[in-house]
């Protein structure tokens, strides 16, 4: 099994990961969980192409949900008024 480190450092389990609340983090522990059992050579060669359909999908989750992460990111740093100054939105200014 690879080492995980770096990847989400403050969790190391699927119930951990649960717990956190974080959505990615709880996908990364699945994909991490699937990825051994994928990697171990007593699983069953029927078992091999769900388990690798469903990393793949998990993949692809991790994918578009770090992507809006992103984008949402970039958005809230481009986000400045007419002099050029960094602002948040005030509901309650409106």
């Amino acid at each position: 099994m690879a080492d995980i480190e770096g990847v989400w450092p403050s969790i190391h389990t699927l119930q951990g990961a649960i717990k956190s609340g974080d959505r990615l983090d709880e996908l990364r522990a699945i994909r991490h969980v699937i990825a051994g059992h994928i990697d171990n050579p007593d699983t069953s060669a029927r078992d091999l192409a769900p388990l690798i359909r469903h990393a793949r999908d998990i993949s692809k989750e991790i994918e578009e949900l770090e992507a809006q992460a992103a984008s949402l990111s970039e958005v809230e740093s481009q986000e400045v008024d007419g002099d050029g100054d960094q602002y948040t939105f005030d509901p309650a200014a409106v």
